[in-house]
């Protein structure tokens, strides 16, 4: 592995006739930019799998609520036909103890 840097390459060839020709070129290499892009894209991948993860919690969660307000409406008509219930227990009651015959008196 090449060390960080500008580097140059020369490359000569000589035909079989004995002409030759040269060619130069700098290229550069930066180890730490490419280390940098492979965990960056780990990363990425780290957090679309994280994100898959979130929505799928979101949405059983979302599920979950929805149960659980139909419960809470069905909790709180039972609550009311309660109420009613014991609202009618006590006027019935009420009505039961005026009619009842009071005691003869003096006796």
């Amino acid at each position: 592995m090449l060390a960080d840097g500008i580097h140059t390459l020369k490359v000569t060839v000589t035909q079989t006739d004995g002409l030759t020709s040269t060619l130069t070129t700098s290229f550069s290499t930066d180890a730490n930019e490419l280390l940098l892009t492979s965990q960056l894209n780990a990363l990425v991948r780290e957090l679309k799998q994280l994100n898959t993860e979130l929505n799928s919690n979101v949405s059983s969660l979302s599920s979950r609520l929805s149960q659980t307000n139909s419960t809470v409406g069905s909790l709180t008509d039972a609550t009311y036909v309660l109420a009613a219930v014991a609202t009618a227990a006590i006027v019935i009651g009420v009505v039961a103890l005026r009619r009842k015959p009071k005691p003869p008196q003096g006796s």
